[in-house]
Order: C-alpha cells, then sequence, then structure tokens
C-alpha cells in the first residue's frame, strides 16, 4: 500500500514539472515571436529608407542637396516625416492617440529633427 502512495506522489510531482516546463517553454517562445516580429518591422523601416548611392545612371544629373532637417508631425492620427520645406516624405505607421499625451502634444507643434537617423529613433522610442 506504501508502495503505490510512494508511486502515485512521484508521479504527481514528474505531472507538474513538465507542466511548469511546458508554461516556461511557451513564455519563452512567445517572447522570442514577438522579438523577432520587431526585428523584422525595423528592418522594413531600414529597408524602406535606405538611399541608391550609384551615380552610373545618373552622371549628367546635378546631385540633390540632402534636406537640412526632418519634420515629425501627426497628420490623421499618423506620424508624417517632411522636409524642411513642408514636403511629406513618409508616413509612419504609428497610430497617435495611443501614445501618451506628451508625445502626442508634441507631434502635434512638430518635432524638428536633424538627420534622418534621428527621425528613426525618435519612430522607434514612439513604438
Amino acid at each position: 500500500m506504501e508502495l503505490s502512495r510512494i508511486s502515485a506522489l512521484l508521479c504527481i510531482c514528474l505531472l507538474s514539472l513538465c507542466l511548469v516546463l511546458s508554461v516556461c517553454t511557451a513564455m519563452v517562445l512567445r517572447s522570442t515571436l514577438h522579438e523577432t516580429q520587431q526585428i523584422r518591422e525595423t528592418a522594413s523601416l531600414l529597408a524602406d529608407t535606405s538611399v541608391d548611392l550609384s551615380t552610373e545612371e545618373n552622371e549628367d544629373l546635378p546631385a540633390a542637396a540632402p534636406p537640412k532637417g526632418y519634420l515629425l508631425r501627426e497628420c490623421n492620427g499618423r506620424i508624417y516625416a517632411y522636409t524642411e520645406t513642408g514636403e511629406p516624405i513618409r508616413e509612419f505607421d504609428v497610430i497617435v492617440a495611443l501614445l501618451p499625451q506628451a508625445d502626442r502634444q508634441a507631434l502635434t507643434e512638430g518635432i524638428l529633427l536633424a538627420d534622418w537617423s534621428e527621425v528613426l529613433g525618435v519612430i522607434q522610442d514612439l513604438t
């Protein structure tokens, strides 16, 4: 009789251990999938902003001067990047209504940035 109780307790302990390990594995997998999605979004964002530096096809054309600054503003509930002349460059898939009040206010007034890497940094901070 005592041996059957010990066996039953041992089985319960092993099943509990398996359950704990399964839950831990599921949590790690979920976290990894979330990080992978964030990396893909960042890579997509960087790929969208890549610049073709080859000049073989356009040697006769004068080089366009890069913008001296960028402006991030809210428009229609999204974030847009503009050149210093006010020309829209890109819409970012960030819903402004979900941001903290201070960030929404700053985007309503406009955030002036010196270069594109600063734009990407702010967008990444907001997401």
